[in-house]
């Protein structure tokens, strides 16, 4: 059985993790239109971490296996971080897309990481209460995640990035 403790803080990991991911994905449209990109480009840019983040998702419990969950999940954080300085540290279009690969790769290997952990040996009432936890923020993570970019953008364009 789950502890309260352990529910809470991954509830808070979820929370903190989507809002993270979200400011990213709400800044990276602005920064990389104060970049220059084109409409075109920065619409590649935001289909490839989703892509990837899907195939990693089906991928890396295959390559993965095995492996200790909570250090992927610490790499997860480490490489998605990684990728967001290497986005805003690039200034060209190659090195914007491979950090996005970089990006939604590492998130294929949080999000189905922290659910393992969440709902492990769990049934009934308690999985039902863990997993309603963990959407709620998760989902309340997402939901103020663009209100905290909008006021991070007035700080300059990359800011929400460079937070997330």
């Amino acid at each position: 059985m789950i502890k309260n403790k352990v529910r809470y803080s991954l509830g808070l990991v979820s929370l903190l993790g989507f809002l993270a991911i979200t400011m990213a994905n709400f800044g990276l449209v602005y920064y990389l239109k104060d970049s220059g990109f084109s409409s075109s480009q920065i619409g590649v840019a935001t289909s490839i971490y989703p892509l990837c983040y899907c195939l990693s998702c089906i991928f890396a419990p295959i390559v993965f296996r095995g492996g200790r969950i909570k250090a992927q999940i610490t790499y997860s954080f480490s490489a998605m971080a990684a990728a967001l300085v290497l986005t805003l540290l690039g200034g060209n279009l190659p090195l914007v897309y491979l950090s996005l690969v970089i990006y939604g790769i590492a998130m294929g290997m949080l999000w189905p990481n922290v659910e393992t952990l969440l709902t492990e040996g769990l049934e009934g009432r308690e999985l039902s209460r863990t997993v309603s936890i963990f959407n709620f923020s998760w989902s309340f993570g997402g939901g103020i995640a663009p209100y905290i970019g909008g006021i991070l953008i007035g700080f300059g364009v990359g800011t929400p990035i460079a937070v997330s």
